[in-house]
């Protein structure tokens, strides 16, 4: 994903169309809702910011990639999880 990103932004750009991604962490959802309490706790102890997302958190990534302000940005893959990746 992170290459295809990069590789349509640079065939786009000359188009003025931009490409960007979003890589999210672990994200409340039902599906996490129904993990065993300890699991999770044993999750978090990756997450530097000891907490799973919201689906908002990354909702406002992709509405600031959307934004005039992040006009200049493309082929990139910004990271919504916490500090996870960092702490790998």
């Amino acid at each position: 994903m992170n290459q295809l990103t990069r590789s349509l932004a640079t065939e786009w750009a000359h188009d003025k169309i931009r490409a960007n991604a979003i890589a999210p962490g672990f994200t409340n959802s039902d599906m996490i809702r129904h993990i065993d309490p300890e699991v999770q706790e044993q999750e978090y102890s990756w997450i530097p910011m000891r907490k799973n997302g919201e689906s908002v958190e990354i909702a406002a990534a992709v509405s600031f990639l959307c934004m005039s302000a992040a006009s200049y940005i493309t082929g990139q893959v910004i990271t919504v999880d916490g500090g996870c990746t960092i702490s790998a």
